[in-house]
């Protein structure tokens, strides 16, 4: 058995793709958790940036077939445009990534602090679904650790930064400064309550909220702020110095339509600011040309945001990388308990004959003191081969240690021993 990984991410793929797998997700995760599927179990990471799938096999290329063919069909993707658009990792080098992704090293902005969230409820969700293979389980507990202690130890993540939080920096030069902002919120997800939060934190004037679904009055209510209805979305448009769109909602719900009668209305002199950080996008592309209205998207961001270079990224790589060869050290040294089993099954029954060979000879306090000495015996025999099974495992040399064994002990070693 081994773990597999199989995804796209947003450095390699259009985020159109990824909004597809996205919205395909849930269809896919119930094909995988089917009795006629491969799989017995998995966990999938659907998000914005990302869309991945960890799971464990003993048939590698049968397996992958299948998951690619439930991808394809159920995005509606030709079968090899699916296949060249997924990385796919197997051994030591699944832990490496899950490590990574899940210590925000490998996301949009660096060391986001989403992320770590999100890889949670992943696997909470996986868990709900039903067992999951322990090393599956394993895989997913050890990163979360890696996460925190990346976190505490450099520093990455304990500032907050996120996709929302690094866009609407980005958006503060282009508003005016020193005066309360009008900020109008559309959707009311995660992203809205981080919206919410840093605009309470930065002195905003007034903060409004809109939802297509109707969810406006109770998350006005939770958070005070103000709820917007859809007669009133026009003139909130007009008298907003930045948008913050993020509904998830299927359609573009700010049209050029839309944001041109809000444009017309208004009487402020900068341009209305906004920023849309739905995968599938909320403003529609016609409004990115409208005069007097800036739009941020996820495309833009992933070209404006730099890549950082420090030491406490440096390190925090270090530790991953550290991390993931324990974990598969780890790993191979289950594997040997097998190896371990059988040998101690042989000289326990070689125990066994020679005290029976004699215990008919012996009152029974002589036979139970033999058999004592003789289990220290076995004890000490057997101490420097279970270590050296563990030592082999770390640098995979399994095979040469089960052929030694059996060629000196004469055993044959199974899957269980």
């Amino acid at each position: 058995m081994g773990l597999v990984f199989i995804g796209s991410n947003f450095r390699d793929s259009e985020l159109s793709w990824l909004e597809r797998l996205e919205a395909a997700s849930s269809a896919i995760r119930a094909r995988l958790d089917d009795s006629s599927s491969l799989i017995d179990s998995h966990v999938s990471l659907a998000t914005c940036n990302r869309f991945e799938l960890y799971f464990e096999t003993d048939d590698f290329h049968r397996t992958l077939d299948s998951v690619i063919d439930a991808i394809a069909e159920e995005t509606n993707e030709n079968r090899d445009s699916v296949s060249q658009s997924l990385q796919i990792l197997s051994g030591d080098k699944v832990a490496q990534h899950l490590f990574s992704v899940t210590s925000g090293l490998e996301s949009m902005i660096v060391g986001e602090s989403d992320v770590t969230g999100q890889v949670r409820r992943a696997l909470t969700r996986a868990q709900l679904s039903g067992p999951l293979a322990p090393s599956v389980q394993q895989l997913f507990q050890t990163a979360l650790r890696v996460s925190k202690k990346v976190s505490q130890t450099t520093g990455i993540g304990l500032s907050g930064k996120s996709v929302i939080t690094t866009a609407l920096k980005l958006s503060e030069p282009l508003m005016p400064r020193d005066v309360p902002k009008q900020v109008l919120i559309i959707g009311t997800g995660a992203y809205a309550r981080v919206v919410t939060a840093f605009f309470k934190k930065t002195g905003a004037g007034d903060i409004a909220v809109y939802s297509r679904s109707g969810r406006a009055e109770m998350f006005a209510e939770t958070h005070t702020v103000r709820a917007v209805t859809n007669q009133d979305l026009v003139a909130e448009l007009s008298r907003a110095d930045i948008v913050i769109s993020a509904s998830g909602s299927r359609g573009h719900l700010l049209d050029e339509a839309l944001v041109s009668e809000a444009l017309r209305l208004r009487s402020k002199e900068h341009d209305l600011v906004v920023v849309d950080v739905a995968l599938s996008r909320d403003v529609a592309p016609a409004v990115h040309e409208l005069a007097g209205c800036f739009v941020l998207d996820l495309e833009q961001l992933k070209k404006l945001t730099p890549q950082e270079h420090s030491i406490a990224i440096d390190s925090a790589r270090e530790m991953v990388k550290a991390a993931a060869e324990e974990f598969e050290v780890e790993q191979r040294a289950k594997t040997m308990g097998p190896i371990i089993t059988a040998l101690r099954s042989h000289i326990e029954l070689r125990v066994d004959q020679e005290i029976d060979s004699v215990k008919h000879k012996l009152d029974p306090a002589t036979v139970t003191e033999i058999r004592k000495s003789l289990s220290r015996v076995k004890d000490a025999i057997l101490h420097t081969p279970s270590l050296n099974a563990k030592s082999l495992a770390g640098t995979g040399n399994q095979a040469d240690y089960v052929n030694a064994i059996r060629v000196l002990f004469d055993i044959e070693i199974g899957e269980n021993g």
